[in-house]
């Protein structure tokens, strides 16, 4: 049995962390910002090649 990724509120998610990366405008984006923005990436990625299988 494989585990899957849940791929449900990617797209609401990456809307929500690009608005706190405008609200930040002109400055670099906090750590956790960037983080949760890369984790969601991966995320994205894994949901994309699971649809693959």
């Amino acid at each position: 049995m494989t585990e899957t990724v849940p791929c449900d509120n990617i797209k609401s998610d990456l809307e929500y962390v690009n608005a706190i990366i405008d609200r930040q405008s002109g400055r670099e984006p906090t750590p956790d910002v960037k983080r949760f923005q890369t984790q969601l990436m991966y995320k994205k990625e894994l949901c994309r090649m699971q649809k693959e299988e």
